[in-house]
């Protein structure tokens, strides 16, 4: 994963990739091309002239296909050390609290992006795990959260369109995100997030070309609107969605305190500072119950107590901690920040960019903005495009080169990609220029159609699964815990597992991962230390069934203690 270069393009990429030069051909010497278009697409014009009824079909386009993939592709495994963290934070805030106790025992379920004291919780902001508690208070299952989130994203990604080109455009930008990364990626089909971040991303850019009208008579939904978006940023990616609102923030307010009504302004905006004032005290609230310090996120004191290299690559590193465990220790002192200091700049440079291209775009619609060198004197696009500049130097200087980094820009990026098909269909635009962009939507969806074979030809042909994960997670395979969970679920009584690994265990591959009530769980997950420690930790669960689960090599070995 530190090195996606040496991947080359995966398995996905080159459909799209060949099915692009296909289409151009095709488009191209084709005479009846332009009808067939007027043909498929005059349903979706009529739709998008019916805005309250296009935002519906954009919130349930992702939902509804997701459905239909249902027999083949259910709830999806936890895999990731990440996703163990908000699952903790879903089931926290499901349970009514804000945070939970430490654990008297807590060294043995020391684990990775969790903070154990002063409290128990996770060290992620809390927005992601709120809504998965919803999803599992409300119908049963955390990722039932994560689903919705995903329709809103997509309904907040087409509003946001809509405010800067035409509404056909703004349909047709939601489509390529339906296809691209709504329903297939893992921003649906796992516990990582990244559908909220691009939200609150949605609704600020969406927000900023309305604003002005809508004060002037004087509605305040727009700037309600950008303030949950502020919210929801805060709240998901502090960092990114920082450097992503407050260019459009301070813009914002010169386009509006500019005229000669700021007394309307100030009272049109008013319920939106309320709305703001109520998330930060809320922000506020909840880093005091869970570190202490009204002024210090849990994530904070998680890199206080654990990382060595900070994730933002211009912080300096941290005094190496002393930590307890020997495969907690190994994991930050081979951290991804750690690595990416020692590949240097230009290999961090191209790692980000071409996950950015690969997620995001794929080859057809990254040649499409060669299309916005026709619209090189346009003020607005060189405003955009200054903008996506500005995002891009905060999501180059993360050592991790993940999509969900970059999902406050991710509406920014499509409104670029949709600037640049609407410049090839221009007047003006090259012969093939109509050609292409036909191509280049035909090439998507070419794309979504074969990516539920991505996963069978990366195990058939023996290619590195870790590039087609992002976009196509329709295999996901268990390392293990699912199984002993699924073993022990099925016998009488409860049970602690004692998880010992040896010397090659794999990162993102733990076991050692407990819910908010660790007592009440049926099974108790803790990493064995030495026999005297282990045996205190029996004599605290003295009713459990206790079991030994030796972990090497990416093998597990469950035998009983007795």
């Amino acid at each position: 994963m530190s090195d996606w270069i040496s991947h080359g393009v995966d398995f996905g990429t080159a459909v799209e990739l060949i099915a692009l030069v296909a289409c151009v051909v095709l488009c191209g010497y084709t005479s009846r091309a332009a009808e067939w278009e007027a043909r498929l697409i005059s349903p979706f014009l009529r739709l998008s002239q019916r805005f309250a009824l296009a935002v519906a079909a954009c919130v349930a386009a992702p939902l509804v296909l997701r459905a239909l993939l249902w027999p083949d592709l259910k709830f999806p495994l936890p895999l990731i050390v990440d996703e163990f963290s908000y699952l903790l934070a879903a089931d926290t805030f499901a349970h009514g609290r804000v945070t939970n106790p430490t654990h008297p025992l807590w060294q043995f379920f020391e684990t990775f992006h969790v903070i154990q004291v002063p409290t128990y919780a996770s060290k992620y902001p809390p927005l992601q795990g709120l809504v998965m508690a919803a999803g599992q208070a409300l119908l049963g299952h955390p990722w039932w959260g994560v689903y919705a989130s995903v329709g809103a994203m997509s309904g907040a990604i087409f509003w946001a369109l809509a405010g800067w080109v035409p509404r056909r455009w703004a349909m047709l930008g939601a489509f390529v995100a339906l296809v691209q990364w709504e329903v297939l990626s893992y921003w649906m089909n796992s516990y990582w997030g990244g559908a909220l971040a691009a939200t609150g991303g949605a609704l600020m850019l969406g927000a900023y070309p309305r604003l002005r009208a809508s004060i002037q008579r004087r509605s305040p939904w727009i700037a309600l609107a950008m303030a949950a978006g502020a919210g929801i940023l805060a709240n998901t990616r502090p960092y990114e969605g920082l450097v992503f609102a407050a260019p459009l923030t301070l813009a914002a307010a010169w386009r509006v305190f500019r005229g000669k009504r700021r007394a309307r302004s100030l009272f049109t905006l008013a319920p939106a500072c309320l709305l703001l004032a109520a998330t930060g005290s809320a922000m506020l609230y909840y880093n005091w119950r869970v570190t202490g310090h009204m002024l210090e996120m849990p994530y904070v004191e998680h890199e206080r107590q654990y990382v060595i290299a900070p994730v933002v690559m211009f912080l300096p590193l941290n005094p190496e901690p002393a930590y307890r465990h020997p495969v907690i220790a190994a994991y930050w002192k081979d951290d991804a920040s750690l690595r990416a200091r020692q590949d240097g700049p230009i290999v961090l440079f191209a790692n980000h960019v071409y996950v950015l291209v690969i997620f995001f775009m794929g080859p057809a619609f990254l040649a499409a903005c060669a299309g916005l060198w026709l619209l090189r004197c346009a003020r607005i696009t060189r405003w955009l495009l200054a903008l996506l500049g500005f995002n891009l130097l905060a999501f180059f200087s993360i050592a991790w080169e993940m999509p969900h980094y970059a999902a406050p820009m991710t509406s920014l990026i499509l409104l670029l990609e949709i600037q640049g098909l609407r410049a090839l269909r221009r007047a003006d635009a090259p012969a093939w220029g109509p050609s292409f962009t036909r191509a280049a939507v035909l090439a998507c969806v070419i794309r979504f159609a074969a990516c539920p074979l991505t996963g069978a030809a990366v195990h058939t042909l023996g290619l590195d699964p870790s590039n087609s994960i992002w976009r196509c997670c329709a295999n996901r395979v268990d390392f293990g815990r699912a199984s002993v969970v699924d073993q022990l679920s099925k016998l009488a009584g409860r049970h602690l597992v004692f998880v010992s690994y040896g010397s090659d265990q794999r990162n993102f591959h733990e076991y050692v991962y407990n819910l908010a009530d660790i007592d009440s769980q049926k099974i108790v997950w803790a990493r064995s230390m030495s026999r005297w420690e282990d045996l205190q930790l029996r004599d605290y669960y003295k009713d459990r069934t206790a079991w030994m689960l030796t972990v090497d090599r990416g093998q597990s070995t469950l035998t009983p203690l007795q």
